[in-house]
């Protein structure tokens, strides 16, 4: 997402919403990462906040500039203030709740399922999260919080993709030990996912989609050994 531009009396300001002006903008209202997570609402925002955030932003697209109060408050005036709808600055708060959402689509909860409570992240626990998925620190500040959701989406997509292959390379293996057991178990018995419970009773393999799926894993083991030589 592009920066955002604010024209007030003397001159163009680029605003820019990342990871480091958000971080700059907990630092000024004292604020955690997830108060300000849930702050993004016309009907909460303060007129401070709101003066913090363009502070915030200022400064994160344009290194080494340091704003003040008085100036934040007068480019809030000059670029049209908080009360007309057509407001630039309004504009501006919508483009900071663009670049923190991703649409998802989330799973139906089983009934009867409570939701895990998690501790409130810090800024130091998505570094963790941005280097585990490949991020150098640098990079993790210039990404928008949007741009950091899918980031990390895309890498847990892969991590599960990786998992999933490897579940059932040890699948048909436990398959082939078992071969001669009639108590052969199916695969989500064998090594259940998160949000699968084990089946108490289910269909096997026949012995002739064993014999299928056996002869398909090794011709990709012999495939993948003969492109690594």
């Amino acid at each position: 997402m592009k920066a955002f531009e604010l024209k007030v009396k003397d001159e163009t300001l680029t605003l820019k919403w990342d990871m480091w002006a958000m971080q700059r903008f907990c630092e000024l209202a004292d604020m955690s990462l997830m108060g300000l997570l849930t702050l993004y609402d016309l009907n909460t925002l303060t007129l401070k906040q709101i003066m913090q955030m363009v502070k915030a932003a200022v400064e994160s697209a344009n290194e080494g500039r340091e704003v003040t109060d008085r100036q934040a408050a007068a480019w809030i005036d000059e670029g049209g203030g908080i009360v007309d709808p057509k407001s630039p600055v309004l504009k501006f708060i919508k483009y900071m709740i663009e670049a923190s959402t991703v649409k998802t689509t989330e799973k139906p909860e089983k009934p009867g399922t409570e939701k895990k409570k998690l501790a409130e992240p810090s800024f130091d626990d998505l570094i963790v999260l941005a280097v585990e998925a490949g991020l150098k620190i640098e990079e993790f500040w210039r990404l928008q919080w949007r741009e950091f959701l899918l980031y990390r989406k895309g890498y847990e997509a892969k991590d599960r993709r990786l998992f999933m292959h490897f579940r059932f390379i040890g699948y048909m293996t436990y398959l082939d030990i078992m071969k001669h057991e009639k108590s052969r178990k199916t695969i989500d018995q064998w090594l259940p996912l998160d949000e699968s419970e084990p089946e108490e009773s289910g269909p096997t393999m026949t012995s002739e989609e064993f014999q299928t799926a056996q002869r398909k894993l090794y011709q990709i083991i012999k495939q993948r050994s003969g492109s690594n030589s």
